[in-house]
């Protein structure tokens, strides 16, 4: 990749990361102000079901499509993308309907009532469904629609509902807007895929083939990977909901999403680079990837630093813009474990990602599992003794840990330097 196609790349992306952060601070803010502080605990609950409900969904179809679908492009092979994306979408509708059941009963579990936990499961399926077309999109470049399908649409949605209700003097809560969401979800989803059919004169209903049980395998790994690495970011939300109550959930939201700030460099670079780690690891050759990777890696470590100065100068005004409420020296506390957890998830690199490609994924499953278990045990003895603040410490520590592994198992074990671009691959794995 050329270096002036790839700061397009990331100038595009970046542009709608922009409208994401925003779309998603104007929400949850107004969510506060409009609704309640509580009800900013059952969007973040509900959000952090939905989150861990679309990767178990999309059963590893974003890496297996940005691994097979690029190339197909690159060749205007329309029958090969033809196969690729309807097998894909497939398979998240056909997961969703064998697991509707277990996941209504797992989203119950964590929200106490059947409604919330409908409309989690909804929304889950909703975001596995944009999840998939993202990677779809991001493989034929078209970033800016990937993203705003994505994060952006279904929040405007949202913030226009609540707008709207509060000018006309409707009283709704939560739930309402969330079902809009849900709604703007799927049409977008339909929307891009009529796009790219139209557009590439692709046959998305015949001749499609049976998917092979070597393909399945390959794919449920990915699935297990992907699930657990999203349930390790989005637990700590869920418990703080279950274990101390919706109010805290919704003021730990607040920090957690004002911390997620330091990592929008790298979901500015990711969809730039996923297809360029996608390329190596199908030809096992870095050359034409080095200084992408390199350049990658300096663009997600110095726009961290930044981007954690300007937190540690504007954290107070922000929360006070967000919630309503001043930052006590408690809250700045969590707010600073929140914050160095996610500077190092940025300067990594996309390794989670890496390790679906690298031949590196029993091994980097391990290191889930044994984070994932230390973060639940250490928030379930934390939480009652210590609050969000013991929730905050948990999270941060374990997340460390995962980052800083998973890096070096990708380095060592998979062969490739997600910060200096380098690639040796080790035939003995």
């Amino acid at each position: 990749m050329k270096n002036k196609e790839q700061i397009a790349g990331y100038a595009k992306s970046g542009f709608v990361r922009i409208l994401a952060i925003g779309s998603q601070f104007v929400l949850i803010g107004m969510i506060s102000r409009y609704l309640s502080v509580e009800s900013t605990g059952q969007y973040a609950s509900s959000i952090s079901i939905a989150s861990i409900v679309a990767i178990v969904i999309t059963f590893g179809q974003m890496a297996a499509v940005i691994k097979s679908l690029p190339e197909m492009v690159r060749l205007n092979d329309t029958n090969g993308m033809s196969k690729i994306i309807t097998r894909s979408i497939s398979i998240v509708l056909l997961s969703a309907l064998v697991m509707f059941l277990p996941i209504v009963v797992f989203s119950y579990f964590a929200t106490g009532s059947l409604t919330s936990a409908l409309i989690a499961s909804g929304l889950g399926i909703g975001l596995g469904l944009l999840a998939v077309n993202g990677a779809i999109a991001r493989s034929y470049g078209a970033i800016f629609m990937s993203e705003s399908a994505k994060a952006v649409i279904w929040r405007l949605a949202a913030i226009c509902t609540i707008g709207i209700a509060t000018w006309l003097s409707i009283s709704i809560v939560v739930t309402h807007v969330l079902f809009v969401a849900f709604f703007a979800m799927i049409i977008s989803v339909v929307v891009t895929i009529f796009v790219f059919a139209k557009k590439y004169s692709l046959d998305l209903f015949k001749g499609q083939q049976i998917l092979d049980l070597h393909s399945v395998r390959i794919d449920t790994m990915n699935w297990i990977l992907q699930s657990l690495q999203t349930l390790i970011l989005n637990i700590d939300v869920i418990l703080v909901g279950m274990l101390i109550g919706l109010q805290e959930s919704g003021v730990y939201f607040v920090l957690t999403r004002m911390a997620s700030l330091v990592s929008m460099p790298l979901s500015v670079t990711n969809p730039v680079i996923q297809p360029v780690l996608g390329r190596i690891a199908k030809t096992n050759g870095v050359s034409a990837g080095n200084r992408s990777i390199k350049m990658n890696a300096r663009t997600n470590i110095a726009s961290a630093v930044a981007i954690v100065l300007a937190m540690m100068i504007f954290s107070e005004s922000i929360y006070s813009l967000l919630s309503g409420e001043t930052m006590t020296p408690h809250i700045l506390l969590i707010f600073s474990f929140l914050l160095f957890s996610q500077l190092v998830n940025c300067c990594v690199g996309p390794t989670s990602f890496s390790t679906q490609l690298f031949d590196v994924r029993k091994k980097a499953l391990k290191i889930l599992l044994l984070c994932l278990f230390g973060m639940v045990t250490s928030i379930a003895i934390l939480a009652d003794s210590h609050g969000i603040i013991g929730v905050a410490a948990a999270a941060c520590l374990w997340r460390v840990l995962q980052n800083i592994w998973t890096f070096l198992l990708v380095w060592k074990d998979g062969g490739l330097n997600l910060i200096t671009g380098s690639y040796q691959r080790n035939v003995s794995i």
